[in-house]
């Protein structure tokens, strides 16, 4: 490109005229299609954009969709991106689309589509152009062309625009959530997922656009018919999808995540007498099994240790957290399928170890990974917010992040309650119970005891040798004990004595309490 695409070149292109000028801007077009970068500086960019805006009022619509694929492969770059997109070339480049209120001409398909792929780039790099964009009132221009749009292709690049967009500027969130008929397409191409897997996919991501600010908002606003009406419509288009769109779940959940769930919709009652494939205690389960096997199957396709494949899973916990907390008929549903009674034989390793949905989730709590305190969140939910079940199933060492976060960790000896009506042991736990490590979750091999043959004198000067090793590493930075505070969060300490109940720490230590 840069050898067809000079200073000199844009001198000729004043003299032009339309027939001879469309020819040569195809060719630099073919020939930037296949860059990625370029080396323009700002001045070449702006003098570009100059010559094209003053060819563009009369121009012919091969010659405008030239100049759409030049600017398209320009804007693949972020330098020098504010010289090239002056608000006139953003308005005529948006102008083709005929997506403006007041556009009436009839922008042939070639144009309209090259116009908006460049848009698409534009709006990835270039916020002021998105607000040329809503400032020409093309939010109701878009939501029009893409319902009139027949063709499946020309529909996804709408489609595409409008996640790009609606991604960018929260504002568009609110203004398109409103438009029914917006919201009718999108659940609507959302539903063709057989025929037009991309389009389903785009269609599902603009609506998790829509709805992703929508939990902080519903406190704030008072839904109106229209609103229940478009809320509604989405969950049956999402409820659909989970039951018969398997290759769309995970977009799927991530749009319910951030929605209020209707627990009556998605696990209905069911009349006296019926029956379903899927059911508990009285409701349907298909939903709450489509998304544990989902989440399963995509934990044993990640690597989690490497948090691989696992940091986009939170929304399959939140989804989970919100139904199990909703309705206890769900949640007792999910702790049967994840958490249900411990064998000995389920205590013989570690509980993040195994092919179990529950080793896989305690593996999720044991990581790095980003989903690692919604797991956490939803297995406390399971265990009825229950500390001592939490850590009977995941280990102490497991669950200490989340009890920490939340100040129970003063809760860790708490008696059972007598409410407690799930509680199920297997006689064969029972049998190992007292030898399961709270702190690791399972039954370790006993060691020799390495004190046994010393004398009094022995075992305290060891200790000694510890404390004094374990002051200096203190000291050092290398780590930093805690006790359990009155809030029940953990509590520096100053001196390794402070771990010790009634000991007092020795004059002048340096305790952060001091």
């Amino acid at each position: 490109m840069e050898s067809l695409l000079t200073s000199e070149n844009l001198a000729e292109w004043e003299e032009m005229e339309n027939g001879q000028l469309a020819m040569k801007i195809s060719k630099i077009a073919d020939a930037a299609s296949t860059q990625k970068k370029f080396s323009y500086d700002s001045h070449f960019k702006r003098s570009l954009s100059s010559v094209m805006c003053r060819r563009w009022p009369n121009a012919s619509s091969s010659l405008r969709r030239g100049f759409c694929i030049i600017l398209r492969c320009l804007c693949r770059e972020k330098a020098c991106i504010d010289a090239l997109l002056s608000r006139e070339i953003v308005e005529n480049v948006i102008g083709s689309t005929g997506f403006p209120a007041c556009c009436e001409a009839d922008t042939p398909d070639q144009e309209r589509m090259e116009a908006c792929k460049c848009l698409i780039n534009a709006f990835f790099h270039h916020m002021p152009s998105i607000l040329v964009f809503t400032e020409l009132r093309c939010l109701d221009g878009l939501s029009v062309a893409g319902r009139k749009e027949k063709d499946g292709e020309k529909r996804y690049l709408i489609l595409h625009l409008a996640f790009v967009v609606s991604a960018r500027l929260s504002e568009t969130q609110d203004y398109w959530r409103r438009d029914a008929p917006f919201v009718h397409l999108l659940c609507e191409e959302a539903l063709k997922w057989e025929k037009l897997p991309q389009n389903a996919d785009e269609a599902l991501k603009i609506l998790f656009n829509l709805f992703c600010h929508w939990p902080q908002m519903r406190d704030e606003v008072i839904f109106d018919a229209t609103d229940e009406a478009i809320f509604d419509e989405c969950l049956q288009m999402a409820r659909r999808m989970l039951l018969y769109a398997p290759s769309q779940i995970q977009n799927t959940v991530n749009l319910l995540a951030c929605m209020p769930i209707k627990i009556d919709f998605f696990f209905p009652r069911l009349e006296k007498g019926e029956t379903r494939e899927i059911s508990f205690e009285g409701r349907e389960m298909t939903i709450a099994q489509v998304v544990m096997d989902n989440l399963g199957e995509k934990l044993r396709e990640s690597n989690i240790e490497q948090c691989e494949g696992v940091e986009l899973l939170g929304t399959y916990f939140t989804f989970l957290i919100k139904c199990s907390s909703h309705s206890k008929e769900v949640r007792r549903y999910c702790r049967l399928k994840i958490l249900p009674p411990l064998h000995a034989v389920d205590v013989e390793r570690p509980p993040e170890i195994g092919d179990a949905l529950r080793n896989k989730i305690v593996r999720v709590m044991h990581s790095s990974c980003a989903p690692r305190e919604a797991a956490a969140q939803f297995m406390f939910v399971l265990c009825k917010r229950n500390v001592n079940r939490l850590i009977k199933y995941t280990g102490l060492g497991n669950a200490a992040g989340l009890l920490a976060n939340a100040g129970l960790l003063g809760s860790i000896n708490e008696g059972r309650r007598e409410s407690d009506s799930e509680d199920s042991e297997t006689e064969d736990y029972r049998e190992v119970e007292e030898r399961v490590n709270p702190v690791t979750g399972y039954v370790r091999e006993e060691r020799p005891d390495p004190m046994e043959g010393m004398s009094q004198e022995q075992k305290e000067f060891e200790a000694e040798k510890l404390m004094t090793a374990m002051h200096k590493l203190m000291g050092e930075g290398v780590f930093k004990p805690a006790t359990i505070g009155a809030d029940g969060r953990p509590t520096t300490v100053g001196h390794v004595l402070e771990l010790v109940k009634n000991a007092k720490t020795p004059e002048g230590s340096d305790s952060d309490s001091e």
